[in-house]
């Protein structure tokens, strides 16, 4: 199981998020009361979901380093993808190979044609170099561009 890494970067993400939404709600909120004389019951809803999402949006951020980013199984490795949905399941025999771009990501190129990345910035740097070696040792010469 590799971790999404630092927790300060996601703690400032989750604070970012919140301050948007935030300044979102009360910026709708005067342009709400500028041009109307009172809030509605659907303006009341639309502030009340606003607020909602940035909440709901920021706690994730700060929960997140408790998730995984990636595992690695026998058959198969796991990516998480966004929020709400399953883990992206991608089986070795799938993978044609593996290729470093900019540093930055590892880009696994699929057997129909299709790729999964595994973003740098998500994971702290040993876990990283930790995922390429994992790689190099279930793909072998599949993972050259490594």
């Amino acid at each position: 199981m590799f971790p999404y890494g630092s927790s300060v970067a996601w703690k400032r993400k989750g604070n970012n998020v919140l301050f948007y939404y935030a300044a979102l709600g009360v910026v709708s909120l005067f342009l709400l009361l500028l041009f109307q004389s009172g809030l509605t019951s659907s303006d009341k809803l639309l502030l009340g979901g606003t607020l909602t999402i940035g909440v709901v949006k920021a706690l994730y951020y700060y929960s997140i380093r408790k998730k995984s980013y990636i595992e690695f199984h026998e058959d198969h490795l796991e990516i998480a993808q966004i929020p709400l949905l399953k883990s992206k399941q991608i089986n070795y025999n799938q993978i044609h190979n593996v290729v470093m771009i900019n540093n930055d990501m590892l880009t696994l190129n699929m057997v129909d044609g299709s790729e999964e990345t595994i973003y740098r910035d998500k994971l702290t740097d040993v876990t990283f170099n930790q995922v390429k070696g994992i790689l190099v040792d279930q793909l072998g010469p599949r993972s050259a561009h490594l």
